[in-house]
């Protein structure tokens, strides 16, 4: 008689990459992200988060990115982001919002305009909603 055992297997976690161009500040917003349940990738330059973004192996669910950075902008990143991957959830950070023309963010595929300094909770439950990660608990930032 052969025995047919079910694994129960996690599902991959939801990926989420993240680029400003001070470092510390990805890598802290990947920290919070990766404590929350994700898998998330910092990297400070925005030509280094379009190849990633070309190249991954397993595709990214959603993008963080700066506005104002050398080279690229965050709205020039979302643009060839979303032509590459057009189901990518794009978060654009920004302190200077209200600068930004809605009408450019929506051409752009920003979905969502975060405000620095970062709100992590209004992120996580951003990310929750638009690509549906169910947090275990509520994260306590120390």
């Amino acid at each position: 008689m052969t025995e047919l055992r079910r694994t129960s297997q996690a599902p991959p976690r939801k990926r989420i990459l993240c680029v400003d161009d001070d470092l510390a500040i990805a890598r802290l917003l990947t920290r919070w992200l990766g404590r929350a349940g994700y898998d998330a990738v910092a990297t400070s330059a925005p030509l280094t988060a379009v190849q990633q973004l070309v190249s991954a192996a397993r595709p990214f669910d959603a993008l963080i990115t700066d506005q104002n950075m050398p080279g690229m902008t965050g709205l020039e990143l979302a643009r060839f982001a979303v032509s590459a991957r057009p189901r990518l959830v794009v978060f654009l950070a920004t302190a200077k919002g209200d600068c930004l023309d809605p009408d450019q963010l929506a051409s752009s595929g920003v979905s969502h305009l975060v405000a620095k300094p970062f709100d992590l909770e209004g992120i996580l439950a951003s990310l929750e909603e638009t690509i549906g990660v169910a947090r275990q608990g509520r994260l306590v930032l120390v």
